[in-house]
């Protein structure tokens, strides 16, 4: 079901059923980003239960935390500002460490 989501979403972002105006075309951007999300989260989660059985390698590396962030807030933006919500990024350092 979640690959014909994004598959659906693609095709009205590419205009198959029609020409969507500039609202139509952002709301099918957030059904697409989200459920890109989705399938992020559900491959994670497998990559977890492999990483628990110990089937799975696992390795550390550098993240730009910052664009994490801010990928984050775009995607609850929408919803925020229709609220008349302001949603504010202060990061105190560049990176972290354990």
């Amino acid at each position: 079901p979640l690959n014909a989501i994004i598959g659906y979403a693609q095709m009205l972002k590419e205009g198959f059923s029609g020409e969507l105006n500039e609202q139509q075309a952002s709301d099918v951007q957030t059904i697409r980003d989200s459920a890109d999300r989705l399938l992020s989260m559900v491959e994670d989660t497998l990559d977890l239960a492999r990483i628990d059985s110990e089937r799975f390698p696992v390795y550390m590396d550098t993240i730009a935390f910052e664009e994490v962030v801010k990928r984050a807030i775009g995607h609850v933006r929408s919803v925020a500002d229709m609220k008349g919500l302001n949603i504010q990024m202060n990061l105190m350092c560049d990176s972290f460490s354990d």
